[in-house]
C-alpha cells in the first residue's frame, strides 16, 4: 500500500525505520509487510519533515502504525501436484476453519465448492486428464484472502479384455483374455484353477 502525503516543493522527507519501504526519503513511499503469524502485527512508522527553503530548517515529524493483518490459511493439496486412477475419489483441501469462506474453481468433478475439503472424481475411464483447481479462502471479518492450487492428473484406467469365450467341454483347456501382454500392467486372477497368466483349465 501508499502511505504519506504527495509531496512539496522545499520539503525534505525521512521515515523510520526504513523496513518494507519502497524509499524512505520521499513523502508518499509504498510499504509491504509480510505477516505469517495468526494474529494482528503493528508496525510503528516515524516521517520528519524538514523545510529546506527556510534558514532555521525548521523540521516536525508524525507517527503512524499499520496494522497487517495475517492471511488465513489455504492448502488446496498435500502437494501441488497430484495423481489419482479415473473413477476414484480424492480428497482435496484440509479440515475447515467454520470462520473462513472457502471457494474452489472450477467446479469440474467437485462434490462441493464452498467448503475447504471437497472429494474430486474424475468420472470417466478412459483417456487421462491433467486438471488445475484453484482454491481462494477469504476472512469475511478482515476481507483478506489467500489462494492456493493444485494440478490433478487422473491417469486412464487399463482395459480390461477376457476375450469371446464362456464355455469349454470338460477337461479342454483355453486361453482367456486378448492374448498379448500390455506392457507395465500387472494381471491377477481369480478364484483359482487359472494357470499361466491367461490360461484356465477345468
Amino acid at each position: 500500500i501508499q502511505i504519506g502525503t504527495p509531496p512539496v516543493n522545499g520539503r525534505k522527507y525521512l521515515w523510520s525505520p526504513v523496513t518494507g519501504l519502497s524509499n524512505p526519503n520521499i513523502s508518499n513511499p509504498t510499504v509491504s509487510l509480510v505477516n505469517n503469524g495468526s494474529t494482528d502485527l503493528q508496525f510503528s512508522y516515524t516521517l520528519q519533515v524538514t523545510d529546506t527553503l527556510l534558514s532555521t530548517r525548521c523540521d516536525s515529524s508524525d507517527v503512524m502504525v499499520l496494522t497487517v493483518r495475517p492471511l488465513p490459511e489455504a492448502v488446496a493439496a498435500a502437494s501441488d501436484s497430484v495423481q489419482v486412477c479415473a473413477e476414484n475419489n480424492l480428497s482435496l483441501g484440509i479440515v475447515p476453519n467454520p470462520a473462513l469462506n472457502y471457494s474452489w474453481q472450477p467446479a469440474l468433478n467437485l462434490s462441493n465448492t464452498g467448503v475447504s475439503n471437497p472429494v474430486f472424481n474424475s468420472g470417466t475411464a478412459s483417456g487421462s486428464a491433467y486438471l488445475l483447481y484453484v482454491l481462494t479462502v477469504q476472512n469475511p471479518v478482515t476481507t483478506c484472502q489467500k489462494s492456493d492450487s493444485v494440478h490433478i492428473l487422473v491417469n486412464s484406467l487399463p482395459v480390461v479384455n477376457m476375450g469371446n469365450l464362456d464355455s469349454l467341454c470338460s477337461g479342454d483347456t483355453i486361453q482367456l483374455g486378448p492374448g498379448y501382454v500390455i506392457v507395465g500392467a500387472t494381471y491377477a486372477w481369480s478364484p483359482a484353477g487359472i494357470t499361466g497368466g491367461q490360461s484356465f483349465n477345468k
